[in-house]
């Protein structure tokens, strides 16, 4: 990686010009060096691979108005599919799977791609830095994060953030619904199921995993804690 990028790369941030340091993966204040205190580290020797679409990212600004609709119309679409998938499936039979399981494998990876970039997409969007996005070691095996660095943002942009990625995968889970109700294929089944449990995965609360709703569990304590704060001081 060092032979193809630079250590250090300059960056203009929503909260001044930073340097974002690629081999210890942190961001830097420009005059000192010093790494920003309110983020936190990831050990260098935990990353596995990792991108930088910064420099893509700055391009592209979707309307707040956009990303909320389409999160809150996911959600909804999702809960309705739940309820006629099984309906559109009965047709199918053991033997119809077996043949194209292989392709399970490939699905999972571009949908957990695609989390990550909504994640990035929206990050972008709400005022956020997407310094990498990559694959990185945890006690349990591996897992794919968006590294997003935050000015003075509200933490609803933070929440909408965290519920980017999986209203992603609620609209893939939709799209394999598509496939299986308009052309009866079978790989529609394998892309609605991955989702879905995708969607499992990230949206319930887990500590160890430090998953979405996890983060978003905490995003609303700071906020109920703020609230709290600024209601004494009244």
């Amino acid at each position: 990686m060092s032979k193809i990028f630079s250590r250090y790369e300059h960056y203009k941030t929503p909260f001044g010009e930073m340097i974002f340091d690629r081999q210890t993966h942190s961001l830097l204040n420009k005059e000192t060096h010093k790494v920003n205190s309110n983020e936190i580290k990831t050990s260098p020797n935990d990353v596995l691979f990792a991108i930088f679409p910064n420099q893509i990212l700055s391009h592209i600004h979707l309307p707040s108005w956009l990303i909320t609709v389409s999160i809150i119309s996911s959600f909804i679409l999702f809960i309705v599919l739940a309820v006629l998938f099984p309906k559109w499936i009965y047709p199918f039979q053991k033997k119809d799977f077996w043949p194209v399981i292989f392709i399970e494998l490939p699905i999972l990876i571009v949908s957990i791609l695609l989390h990550e970039l909504s994640h990035a997409v929206i990050a972008t969007g709400y005022g956020g830095f997407v310094a990498e996005i990559g694959i990185r070691k945890i006690k349990y095996g591996f897992k794919y994060y968006t590294r997003v660095f935050w000015g003075n943002v509200p933490i609803n942009n933070k929440i909408c953030f965290l519920l980017g990625g999986i209203a992603m995968n609620m609209w893939l889970s939709s799209f394999g619904c598509f496939i299986v109700y308009r052309y009866k294929l079978v790989c529609g089944f394998f892309v609605y199921i991955t989702n879905v449990l995708l969607v499992m995965l990230n949206i319930i609360p887990q500590k160890k995993l430090n998953s979405d709703g996890y983060q978003i569990v905490v995003q609303l304590q700071k906020y109920k804690k703020n609230n709290l704060n600024i209601f004494r001081k009244k």
